[in-house]
């Protein structure tokens, strides 16, 4: 801040006209509210350090001393209590326990630095807490303690003000476990009899062979549902009865059981091997004879055929073998024994499908 005046004098009798003087705001230098003034200002080095008219840094001390006469004010903590409630499974007993648990916690807020002086009383209920700057500047050292350097920036008008702080708001969880009435549960027990009777088939009887051309089917074992027809997949002499997801060969039989596959030669087997084929050659001694039986359990609606007239009795198990390295291209191969081969699954018996 600076004064600018103009005086205006008369030379003859040397009056004055009058004097005119205004002052001049400094940028950056607060206004000085004289009622905040102390009586007596001293103009010591103490006030030349603390307001910076000493080495010309006034509007950098002024603003020492702006914050150096601000204080906070930290109030109470706030205490939100957050209740929850946990309702828990009804039991069927004939008393009800309700547990309730309450905490209540309330937390004062830590002070400020330690550099920090604290003005009020701490006695009683927790009351807001107000702190206010304590340590002098350096370059006001002229200063001997916060009295003098506090006067000194009165002086130029920085009087204590007070900043409030926001409250520290706490929240505080409470549970409350409540149970709820006794519940009564009726059970009905339904107990359910299943009685299984087993119905027996009717026996399979023997049924005049067909006169239609048919393909024959595989009725149980693990190739159920898939057919059997002559092939070329053997390294034997003939064509091989293989497994087929489906077929468009045709067999046929005759009256007395023989059977021939697209009007070719009859179905003969190797006793020794089991294969069960066609020969190319009919006179072949490694092949024997092999006829079929038809037989029906529901007066011929159903038509199934089984070999029956081998030249050795014993061969009475027919069975679809797995490949191997006389049969190598197909699924599995037809065979007929004694006995089940290992690694064979055995067919009951072969079901005619009308072509």
């Amino acid at each position: 801040m600076h004064y600018a005046c103009m005086f205006q004098l008369a030379y003859a009798g040397i009056l004055f006209q009058g004097v005119r003087c205004a002052v001049v705001q400094d940028p950056g230098v607060p206004v000085v509210d004289r009622r905040a003034v102390p009586s007596k200002c001293n103009a010591d080095n103490c006030a030349r350090a603390a307001t910076g008219t000493f080495d010309g840094l006034q509007p950098t001390r002024l603003l020492s001393c702006a914050s150096f006469m601000r204080c906070t004010v930290t109030p109470t903590p706030v205490t939100v209590t957050n209740t929850i409630t946990q309702t828990l499974a009804a039991a069927s007993v004939t008393s009800v326990i309700t547990v309730t648990d309450s905490v209540t916690v309330t937390a004062r807020a830590p002070d400020l630095a330690p550099a920090k002086r604290a003005i009020g009383s701490s006695a009683g209920p927790a009351q807001p807490v107000t702190n206010c700057p304590t340590a002098v500047p350096t370059f006001a050292s002229a200063c001997k303690g916060t009295v003098r350097y506090s006067s000194a920036c009165a002086c130029k008008g920085y009087t204590q003000t007070y900043v409030t702080m926001a409250a520290v708001t706490e929240t505080v969880t409470a549970t409350v476990k409540e149970t709820p009435a006794d519940v009564t549960v009726s059970v009905t027990t339904v107990q359910t009899v299943t009685t299984t009777v087993s119905v027996s088939p009717a026996p399979y009887v023997a049924f005049p062979n067909p006169l239609f051309v048919f393909k024959l089917q595989i009725t149980s074992g693990q190739f159920r549902n898939k057919y059997v027809l002559g092939s070329t997949g053997s390294t034997r002499e003939g064509w091989n009865w293989v497994v087929l997801d489906s077929v468009r060969g045709i067999a046929a039989i005759t009256p007395e059981g023989v059977m021939s596959e697209n009007n070719y030669r009859s179905i003969r087997y190797r006793p020794i091997e089991g294969d069960i084929g066609t020969p190319i050659n009919p006179n072949d001694p490694n092949f024997a004879s092999l006829t079929f039986t038809t037989y029906s359990n529901d007066d011929g609606a159903t038509l199934c055929m089984k070999p029956t007239g081998s030249v050795n009795p014993a061969h009475t198990k027919l069975q679809a073998c797995p490949r191997d390295s006389d049969h190598p291209m197909f699924e599995a191969w037809i065979a007929l024994d004694s006995m089940i081969r290992p690694g064979c699954s055995e067919i009951t018996s072969l079901r005619v499908v009308p072509n």
